[in-house]
């Protein structure tokens, strides 16, 4: 008895804090143990990822079932009826949600609901973009079918949120397998050298995987304006592609975006496929290439080893648009026992500068 007291114990709120730490977003957390019918839902393993095909999201997706803003220096959590409690509501019953934000001046938050697949809620489809005055804890819908299989959405600035949505005018289903193969499966090595590889897991195995893989990983990037105001408005950003990323510079001018393309790989998983990564205006303007990798099949499998070219890429989050990255210097071999001199560089400049085609510089050399 004292087991199963301990096993079926309501899990703690997950907390939040605003941007100004006066008050917290209590995220009150559904039972420990899952039902067994969400358990058995379908998903999809492709390239490494698995995905909910209903959702267009990433499978077995935690979520909390509830939202309420307390005062920072109450009692926590509080208790039923305590002053300063705001509970969020607006939306429908038997919702999930999932991605709360603040935006930056902690007057409103921003969610994504799902329906938890019960019996007597909403059928299950893709995610939704809400949003919620953290004044009176009303919440509204902003925007539906977020493409959730890669990337979410971003605050912008207080205002703005860019998010990436099911590509319009896609099929209804995903590509059907056909009922007798088109033909041999056919692998080819021409580059001429060897290299060793670990074994990875949900690999893509056809063409028709790489077909779903691209069905479900490909989204529109939008721009939601007037997010707080009482008349959003959507703007497409550029054409559809496979997005792993949108991150916003910390001044809300620019917009790092990094997408996949082919050709895929039937040996590594999507994190290896060829990656763009691009230096984009917040009205979705093209300023920049950052990184065009191609297919990295041969990283050595020695500890230390990566990927050739600029990796983590990002923001210095104390300047107001600097992009950072790190690359290589020992040709992304960490068992090179003959290389001398760092192993690693890291570069920065401002997004100005490289839509100028300025190239960027060093700041800090490793020797890892």
């Amino acid at each position: 008895e004292a087991v199963r007291r301990v096993v079926e114990e309501p899990p703690q709120p997950g907390m939040q804090f605003s941007p100004d730490r006066r008050r917290v977003l209590l995220l009150r957390q559904p039972p420990s143990l899952p039902p067994v019918a969400e358990l058995a839902l379908p998903e999809l393993k492709l390239a490494g990822v698995r995905l909910d095909p209903h959702q267009n999201s990433r499978s077995k997706l935690g979520a909390c079932v509830g939202m309420a803003l307390c005062p920072a220096d109450a009692m926590l959590p509080p208790e039923a009826g305590a002053p300063g409690v705001v509970e969020v509501g607006g939306f429908p019953p038997g919702m999930s949600i999932n991605y709360p934000s603040f935006n930056l001046a902690g007057t409103h938050i921003a969610f994504t609901l799902r329906s938890n697949g019960e019996e007597g809620s909403p059928p299950r489809r893709p995610l939704e973009l809400w949003l919620a005055d953290a004044a009176s804890g009303s919440s509204r819908k902003l925007l539906g079918d977020l493409n959730t299989a890669f990337c979410c959405y971003s605050w912008v600035d207080g205002d703005t949120l860019v998010a990436t949505a099911i590509t319009p005018g896609r099929a209804a289903g995903p590509p059907e397998r056909p009922a007798t193969p088109p033909g041999p499966v056919v692998q080819t090595h021409g580059g001429g050298g060897r290299s060793q590889n670990r074994t990875y897991a949900d690999l893509l195995k056809d063409e028709h995987d790489c077909a779903t893989f691209e069905y479900f990983g490909t989204s529109q990037a939008v721009l939601v304006q007037n997010a707080t105001g009482p008349e959003p408005v959507v703007k497409p950003l550029n054409g559809p592609r496979l997005f792993t990323g949108i991150a916003p510079s910390p001044d809300g001018e620019f917009l790092l975006v990094s997408y996949l393309r082919r050709p895929f790989s039937f040996a590594v998983p999507a994190g290896r496929f060829p990656k763009v990564v691009e230096l984009w205006s917040r009205d979705g303007d093209f300023l920049a290439t950052i990184a065009d990798l191609p297919l990295a099949e041969d990283i050595p499998i020695a500890h230390g080893s990566c990927r050739q070219g600029p990796r983590s890429v990002g923001w210095r989050p104390d300047q107001p648009a600097t992009v950072y990255w790190v690359e290589a210097r020992d040709g992304g071999d960490g068992g090179d026992k003959e290389h001398r001199g760092p192993r690693d560089v890291c570069l920065a400049a401002t997004a100005q500068a490289l839509a100028r085609g300025a190239r960027p510089e060093p700041f800090l050399e490793l020797e890892l």
